[in-house]
């Protein structure tokens, strides 16, 4: 070996070059680039142009109990499974449009809520009472209910969220 002008040893040959200085692991790095940037553009794509199908909090608390009816829940022998779903779609129509934060109350809780708001709302409190009623006695007192007793408060259920979704409309609609 021959020292050079500066007094190092002359290397031309290279044993063994570093794997990130190989063609490979440079094509590797864009192609992970590529991906990378073409993922955000997606998500971005999909964030900003792609609307969801959002259904409003009416519809899907009327899509909702028409589940139940569809499912056959309304009768005496899923009285307790219908009564429990029944109740939780009124009090998720309850946090969805009116902004009340009472998915967390008992039945009774909320029934108390609602009487004690300040909105028009409590006056169709009588009508949803009897919802609760009967929720309560199923689930804890484990009453025995008639088909029609059911029926009935499935339609209660229904015109509540019926007449509520007629009371938003007329406060937001412009008097004129």
């Amino acid at each position: 070996m021959q020292l050079d002008e500066f007094g190092l040893y002359d290397i031309y040959g290279v044993y063994n070059v570093p794997f990130w200085q190989k063609t490979w692991f440079i094509i590797l790095i864009i192609v992970i680039i590529l991906l990378y940037v073409i993922g955000i553009g997606y998500a971005i794509y999909r964030w900003h142009f792609v609307k969801k199908n959002k259904k409003s909090a009416y519809d899907l608390a009327l899509y909702n109990l028409a589940e139940l009816k569809k499912d056959q829940l309304i009768t005496s022998q899923n009285a307790k499974v219908f009564y429990y779903q029944a109740t939780m779609i009124v009090k998720r129509y309850l946090y969805d449009e009116w902004g009340y934060n009472c998915l967390a109350y008992t039945d009774y809780e909320l029934i108390n809520f609602l009487q004690e708001s300040s909105d028009d709302i409590k006056l169709f409190v009588p009508e949803i009472k009897r919802l609760f009623d009967g929720s309560q006695m199923i689930k804890f007192a484990l009453d025995q209910v008639t088909d029609e007793y059911v029926a009935q408060d499935y339609q209660l259920a229904c015109i509540f969220i019926k007449k509520l979704h007629a009371l938003k409309d007329k406060k937001e609609s412009p008097e004129s």
